[in-house]
């Protein structure tokens, strides 16, 4: 094989050497001795490297076709063999479990078999939608409620049908997301002995909502919504969203709601809006224009109150002040009050108003009249030998009524 042979894209750029000439002929045309044999007979030319160049490309190629066709016969070899398991299990004694309830056609349909490995790259993997979140688990119909769980069971359905492999899976998938009371009344008709089990997922939907959705909204949606009006606190978008929601309750018609509207509103509100009114051509308008008018009317309402509790607090404060200077002087003249009704109180002794004690009119003639005690008001003692406990009292009063109590008990002998 000459370099010629060798594709373009295959050869290798060596320094220019002159062809069929050896290394031992340059060195002995340079007058270097050679000692030893002569090795002039089998020189290493040019094309001899090329020749090994083109085998060992030539046997790399031919190792990593044999290693491919190796691969591929082993990927067929296990493609067999699943499909040989998925075949046996599919004629093991028919259905079991819940798949027992499918129709016989059902379980004798075709064999789901396992993608290839070649199936399973980059193009099968997107092919797959992405997981939507698993709604909250429906209990009591209060949190969630049953419209808003059933809303996200049918999108779940939807937009991750292909997460499903057959009807068994999205029954379970139903049952699987109530709990408390809704699990109670699914268990009766899912549990593998039930007399009447379910055959879809769409009838155990249906037969939650038996449970849970009020038979009569619509009818009491449309009392309430007949009863409602604007309040004046009330601003106009807490008031749009319920009567939106109160609306789409009682399923009002959308073209009754604009009329329907403006006429549950306050009537300041609906002053304001009747130069208007012929601009307001749907409930859109209507939204936009009673909604700007609403906010000027509660921020000119807003400041009138300021002001008017401004006012209140100035007509308030005169009064107030000057009933407060004159308390101040009278309660300045009082503060020694109570320290000189203190002193005349040490000072001054009152008078004894016991009945019996000093009174000639009751006094018997020859009869002394009996002391009273000035600690206990009761008499046949004196102070000092009560019983009951002292009372709090100034030492020089208690011993004043003692020497009252003694002059009386000896002008009462010398009458005896």
């Amino acid at each position: 094989m000459s370099p010629t042979d060798i594709p373009p894209e295959g050869r290798v750029l060596y320094p220019q050497i002159p062809a069929r000439t050896s290394v031992i002929d340059s060195a002995s045309r340079e007058g270097s001795p050679v000692t030893g044999p002569s090795r002039t007979s089998n020189p290493i030319t040019l094309e001899d490297i090329y020749s090994h160049m083109v085998a060992l490309q030539q046997a790399q190629v031919t190792m990593q076709i044999e290693n491919k066709k190796q691969r591929q016969a082993d990927r067929e070899a296990l493609d067999s063999v699943i499909n040989n398991l998925s075949r046996i299990m599919s004629e093991d004694d028919g259905p079991r479990g819940r798949s027992a309830s499918r129709a016989p056609e059902q379980a004798s349909g075709p064999v789901r078999v396992r993608p290839s490995v070649e199936q399973e790259g980059h193009e099968y993997r997107q092919a797959r939608s992405a997981k939507v979140p698993d709604p909250a688990k429906l209990s009591d119909g209060i949190s969630p409620t049953y419209d808003y769980w059933h809303v996200q069971i049918i999108g779940k359905f939807k937009v991750n049908a292909d997460h499903f492999a057959d009807e068994d899976a999205r029954m379970y998938y139903v049952f699987n997301t109530t709990d408390g009371d809704a699990q109670r009344y699914l268990y009766a008709r899912y549990q593998p002995n039930a007399t009447d089990p379910f055959k879809t997922a769409t009838e155990m939907i249906d037969y939650l909502g038996e449970h849970f959705v009020n038979p009569h909204r619509v009818r009491e949606a449309k009392r309430e919504y007949k009863k409602m009006r604007m309040n004046e606190t009330q601003s106009f978008h807490e008031f749009k969203t319920k009567f939106i929601h109160l609306a789409d309750e009682a399923q009002i018609n959308v073209d009754d709601r604009l009329d329907e509207m403006y006429d549950k509103l306050t009537l300041p509100l609906q002053e304001q809006l009747t130069g208007q009114r012929h601009n307001i051509k749907t409930l859109q308008d209507l939204y936009l224009i009673a909604s700007s008018v609403d906010s000027e009317m509660k921020a000119l309402q807003n400041r009138k109150n300021v002001r008017e509790r401004i006012k209140a607090r100035a007509t308030t404060a005169a009064p107030t002040s000057v009933a407060s200077k004159t308390f101040g002087m009278a309660s300045s003249s009082m503060t020694t009050a109570p320290q000189l009704f203190t002193a005349a109180q040490r000072s001054f002794t009152p008078a004894r108003t016991t009945p019996g004690v000093g009174d000639p009119a009751i006094k018997k003639e020859g009869t002394p009249a009996p002391s009273v005690c000035y600690n206990c008001s009761q008499p046949g003692h004196v102070a000092r030998d009560c019983p009951l406990p002292k009372r709090t009292t100034d030492i020089k009063e208690m011993g004043e009524a003692e020497e009252v109590t003694d002059v009386e008990d000896m002008s009462g002998n010398e009458d005896a």
